[in-house]
Parts: C-alpha cells; structure tokens; sequence
C-alpha cells in the first residue's frame, strides 16, 4: 500500500513536471511487463546512483555512511582514498546513455568531488535527468554553477526546528543554508526559473575540463579524509 503522502506527492510532481511524469510511468510500466512476460528478465533500470566521494564535511548521527553506525567507518584508509575520475564517470555516462536513466549523484557530499559540475553538464548534454543527494550546505557556494550546469533535483532534509537539526548534523547554522534558509530561498528561485526542483524528502524531528566551479573553504566541521576515522 503507497502512503497518501506519496501519492500527493507524485500527483504534485506530475502536474509541475508532465514530461518526466510520463517518463517515469512509461519506463516502470516497461520494467513491469517485462518482469512478467520475459521469465523475470528486467527492463533496463530507470535509475543509477553513482557515489563520487566517501568524503563529507558533517557528522550526521542517523546517516547511513558517516553516522553513529556509519558503513563508511569501518572501510581502510586504502578504500576510503579510492574513487573514479571525471573521465572514468564520463565514459561510463556515454555507456548508459542509449537507455537514458535518470543519474543521482550520491556521497559522501557530492559537492566535495572537484569537478562534479563538469559531470551535472555532461550527464545533461546526453540527454538524461541529474538528481542529487546533498546536506545543503554548499548550494550557497554552487548556486549559479547549479543553475549554469542544469541540475534538475536537489534532494536535502530538514530534521526539525534549528537546534534540533544543527544537534542531529553535528554542525550549527546549516538549517540556514536549507531550502528555507534566506540565502538558499533565493537559490531555489533561481532553479526554478530554470526548470529545476528542490526536494525535502523528511521533515522528523563536462569532463576534462577541470573543476567547474568555486572550490569551497570549509572551516568547521572538518572534511572526512582516510586517517579521520
């Protein structure tokens, strides 16, 4: 059974954005039949997450990678240093292009990948939709490389008023640079007007071409790095 929530919530998507609606209909529909009439065999999926950096410059207690039982926690230092190219990721988005899935970029904080702006472009230049997963706290410093690269979700979360999600982070004021900060407001104008979506899923308590936009300095929290855990 789907919650209401969600299906208001999918009613509210399609109606803003009809074409990727039809999109996703059309290619669950596909996975569907094909799971029933071809002995399970599966469609092509409607989409790849790609993690770009173990890295990440909160302390989140719930998070599934860097959290009180974080997976990440447990990787050596070796693991942990390890992590694909823009050119590797590139050639991998040429690879799936002919099916067109959707791409989520995931960490670790995603902004932390030098030159993950280079990637939005590229994933945009083959046609595909570019979700991210991000705490937020760096769409203040990317705002206009967002927009200028095509991002088309940012998916963040808000745990509750400003001490309880500053508590639950590890870090204080970053409920500011949310979607309901001032700054960040301002930022999920400007994406809108150009067809971009900011998502607040929970409410509890081109490559090669260098990095494509300001690299951040970042005093506190610090960066998680091999060594750090």
């Amino acid at each position: 059974m789907i919650a209401r929530r969600n299906i208001t919530k999918m009613v509210q998507k399609a109606l803003s954005d009809p074409g990727y609606a039809w999109q996703a209909f059309h290619k669950r529909l596909r996975s569907a039949l094909s799971y029933h009439l071809y002995d399970g065999r599966s469609a092509w999926p409607e989409t790849i997450s790609l993690f770009l950096t173990y890295k990440c410059n909160l302390t989140c207690s719930m998070c599934g990678q860097w959290g009180d039982a974080g997976a990440f926690k447990e990787l050596g230092d070796e693991v942990l240093r390890e992590r694909l190219s823009k050119e590797e990721i590139c050639a991998f988005i040429d690879d799936v292009a002919f099916f067109r899935p959707n791409i989520t970029l995931f960490g670790g904080e995603p902004m932390l990948y030098k030159g993950w702006t280079d990637i939005v472009a590229h994933i945009k230049r083959r046609k595909m939709r570019c979700n991210m997963v991000t705490n937020g706290t760096l769409m203040e410093v990317y705002a206009g490389a967002i927009v200028e690269a095509g991002l088309d979700e940012i998916i963040l979360s808000i745990d509750g008023r400003e001490e309880v999600h500053d508590h639950t982070r590890g870090a204080g004021g970053g409920r500011d640079q949310g979607p309901e900060g001032g700054a960040a407001s301002d930022h999920q104008r400007q994406l809108h007007d150009h067809g971009g979506e900011l998502s607040r899923p929970r409410r509890d308590g081109g490559c090669g071409r260098g990095d494509g936009g300001q690299r951040p300095q970042l005093s506190s929290p610090p960066v998680h790095q091999p060594g750090d855990v």
